[in-house]
């Protein structure tokens, strides 16, 4: 009882917002904007449920980060008790990257690698994909991983009406490979949410209240970069730059390329907080080019053009040789104190007695 529960938290923590839009003259479905406070509920014949949209968190799994939207979920059933859940989506696409559900039958943990693509966003109707992912679980101090399969297609859209009201709503079937159950979930792009969740058991939750805050999509870019400079050393490329000052940019991306400009390929692995970068483990004698870019928090997010490049060519120093030679400086040379001066400063060696 304590596993369908769980996998009632699940399902619901996986229904996200999905407003319309168009591409190519087809009604597609694109990735949402969530605001921190949109909310959901729900209810069944023998159970009530909240979902609630609370901020937005970076995540790892397999050694990715995903920027997240964290959603909290409640449940409360007659028949199997309460359960309290945690889901993180990837902003950008939306995609099930974890789920922490807390219930009277302790703490259980689900990873995605990759996430979950539960949209395949752009979504319309009849199309039709799968997901192979490895889910791994921890529960009560257990770990167990399986690599699931699913498949999703977007069967409709129909006009629904459910306690919240009567709703356009795209009518999506998904199911794991090798199961015979599978669910059928509604989703009202007026409401931002699911609107109607069945099984093939036989359970349906249904809306009945919702708060939503539509949001246009952010496509303006931070600007350029600027002030780029570029110095060598032995193997290395040290970078720095002047500051952006948007309220929403978040970082810089740094590209290289040995050709002056093309072939840039990024080199950070995450966004640069600071206005310089070290670049280590470069050819001596070699030429690089340098572009750098900046990135704000959009839901997709917006990554600048770059404004400069600029070069370097790494070197060894050159190897010095025992005492240096002073030179005499102008004001000695050309008067009668030069060979003194000359013969003071010159370092000569004298046979070992």
């Amino acid at each position: 009882m304590g596993k369908r529960l769980f996998a009632v938290v699940i399902c619901l923590v996986m229904c996200l917002i999905v407003p319309v839009g168009y591409a190519s003259g087809v009604e597609t479905v694109s990735t949402p904007v969530w605001q921190v406070g949109d909310e959901w509920n729900y209810t069944s014949s023998n159970m009530t449920a909240k979902m609630i949209v609370t901020g937005t968190e970076t995540v790892s799994v397999g050694g990715v980060n995903y920027d997240c939207y964290v959603v909290a979920s409640t449940i409360v059933s007659s028949t199997y008790g309460s359960s309290n859940s945690t889901g993180y989506f990837q902003r950008s696409t939306l995609t099930n990257v974890k789920t922490v559900a807390i219930s009277t039958y302790g703490t259980s943990t689900i990873t995605y690698d990759p996430p979950m693509d539960v949209f395949g966003f752009p979504l319309y109707v009849g199309k039709n994909w799968s997901v192979t992912t490895t889910e791994t679980t921890q529960s009560n101090g257990y770990s167990n991983s399986d690599v699931k399969t699913y498949t999703f297609t977007c069967l409709a859209k129909e006009t629904i009406t459910v306690p919240a009201g009567t709703f356009e709503a795209y009518k999506i079937r998904q199911q794991e490979s090798g199961s015979l159950d599978y669910t059928i979930n509604y989703y009202a792009p007026e409401v931002g949410c699911i609107a109607k969740w069945e099984q093939s058991s036989g359970d349906t939750m249904v809306l009945s209240s919702y708060k939503f805050t539509t949001a246009a999509l952010d496509t303006t870019p931070p600007a350029a970069p600027t002030g780029l400079t570029a110095t060598p050393g032995n193997g290395v490329v040290d970078l720095s730059w002047n500051a952006n000052t948007e309220s929403d940019f978040t970082g810089y991306n740094i590209y290289r390329s040995e050709t002056s400009g093309t072939g840039y390929v990024k080199i950070n692995t995450v966004l640069v907080n600071g206005t310089s970068y070290h670049d280590t483990g470069l050819t001596n004698g070699v030429t690089y080019y340098y572009v750098v870019t900046a990135e704000d928090n959009a839901t997709i997010p917006n990554e600048s053009p770059y404004l400069t490049e600029v070069s370097a060519k790494p070197e060894k120093p050159a190897e010095g040789g025992g005492k240096q030679r002073l030179i005499p400086s102008a004001s000695i040379a050309g008067t009668g104190l030069a060979l003194l001066a000359a013969a003071l400063i010159i370092y000569k060696k004298r046979p070992s007695t």
